[in-house]
């Protein structure tokens, strides 16, 4: 399979989250194409050590499995000691505002896969991917909990309509 450069895998990213239904056929195609384009960029990020510089490929991937569920999801990116992903894995499944998540869950699976990182991602159904007060809390409390294990927190993604939003980069994981 071909490799594809980062600007390529950007802009084929950019078309599926532009793309309106009314473009191509049925959601048949549309799913097809995420499901390919998702199978692509995995594949990748289990070649690619995520540099704490360059997390936009784990965005990505995160954006295409996330975007487009009608219920908030929450997932997670495990990776090992050298920032290779080990397993991705969507861990719990809510209603359209809200998902219960336990800390116990992600140590219990991060654990299991020997991962001693993990990056966070959840959707909001309602596009709007500003964080709340809630996701914060949330972040500040599993870090807490992940800690007690040596699992340490990279990141947590919130995914909407617009860019991916990084609590990272946000400064709610210092």
């Amino acid at each position: 399979m071909k490799e594809y450069s980062k600007n390529e895998i950007t802009e084929f990213c950019k078309f599926l989250r532009d793309a309106h239904e009314d473009h191509l056929k049925n959601n048949e195609d549309i799913d097809c194409i995420i499901e390919i384009a998702v199978q692509c960029l995995y594949r990748r990020l289990q070649k690619t050590n995520i540099s704490i510089d360059d997390y936009q490929l784990a965005y990505q991937y995160l954006s295409l499995h996330l975007a487009r569920e009608k219920n908030e999801m929450f997932a997670a990116l495990f990776l090992d000691n050298q920032n290779q992903v080990i397993k991705f894995e969507r861990l719990f499944s809510g209603s359209v505002s809200h998902c219960t998540v336990y800390p116990r869950v992600i140590a219990q699976k991060a654990l299991e896969l020997n991962a001693v990182k993990v990056i966070l991602a959840h959707n909001h159904p309602s596009g709007e991917n500003k964080p709340s007060k809630e996701d914060i809390r949330l972040t500040k409390h599993l870090r807490e909990a992940l800690s007690l294990f040596d699992i340490e927190i990279i990141d947590h993604v919130i995914i909407g309509n617009q860019c991916p939003i990084s609590l990272a980069q946000q400064g709610y994981l210092k």
